[in-house]
C-alpha cells in the first residue's frame, strides 16, 4: 500500500513521490478554466475603451449629426451586434472573413481585420438603418434605433479600428499608399 503523504484532516491536495506540484482535482480545473475564460471576454470587451481607442470620433461626414456617445454605441453594439460580429467586432468566421452561408456573406469583422473602415460614415449609418443586399440577415434597423442610436454605434465601431486607420484610410482614402 502506497504511503500518503499527508492526512485525510489536512485537506491538502496529494502529491506523488517526485512530483513537484499537488494534483488538482478536476472541478478546480475547470473552476479555474472558466474563471480565465470569463476574465478573457471581459478584457476583450473593455480592451478598446482601456486602451483609448474608444473615445468619441468627430466626423463631418455623420450626416449633420455629432455627439455619438461610444458608451451608448457600445452598449447597442452588445444588445443588437455582438451575436453576429462578434465581441469587439471580429466577425462572424474570423478565419474566414469572405465566407457565405445560404443568405450571403457571413457577418464580416468591424474592426481593422475586416474593411468596414473603407466605407465612409454615411455609408455605415446607410447599411445600419437600411440593411445590406449581400445578406439578408443584416436587417434594416430603422424602425428600433434612432440616427443618433446609429451614431454612437458608428462612434464605437470606429474606435475598434487603430489611430491610424482612423486618421488616414477611412472612406475612399482607403486606396491611399500604406492603407
Amino acid at each position: 500500500m502506497p504511503k500518503r503523504t499527508t492526512s485525510r484532516r489536512d485537506h491538502q491536495p496529494r502529491k506523488r513521490r517526485g512530483q513537484r506540484w499537488p494534483i488538482l482535482p478536476r472541478r478546480t480545473l475547470i473552476t479555474g478554466a472558466a474563471l480565465l475564460l470569463g476574465a478573457a471576454v471581459l478584457a476583450a470587451v473593455m480592451l478598446p475603451s482601456a486602451l483609448g481607442r474608444g473615445d468619441a470620433v468627430e466626423s463631418s461626414s455623420a450626416g449633420g449629426l455629432s455627439g455619438g456617445s461610444v458608451l451608448d454605441g457600445q452598449a447597442l453594439f452588445t444588445t443588437y451586434c455582438v451575436a453576429c460580429h462578434g465581441v469587439s467586432g471580429v466577425g462572424e468566421r474570423p478565419d474566414d472573413i469572405y465566407a457565405q452561408d445560404a443568405y450571403g456573406f457571413v457577418a464580416p469583422p468591424l474592426d481593422d481585420t475586416g474593411h468596414a473602415w473603407h466605407h465612409t460614415d454615411d455609408q455605415l449609418i446607410q447599411t445600419i438603418l437600411e440593411g445590406s443586399p449581400r445578406n439578408s440577415r443584416m436587417i434594416a434597423w430603422e424602425h428600433l434605433l434612432t440616427e443618433q442610436e446609429v451614431l454612437g454605434l458608428v462612434t464605437y465601431i470606429k474606435g475598434l479600428w487603430s489611430p491610424y486607420v482612423q486618421d488616414n484610410c477611412q472612406g475612399p482614402a482607403h486606396m491611399n499608399a500604406g492603407c
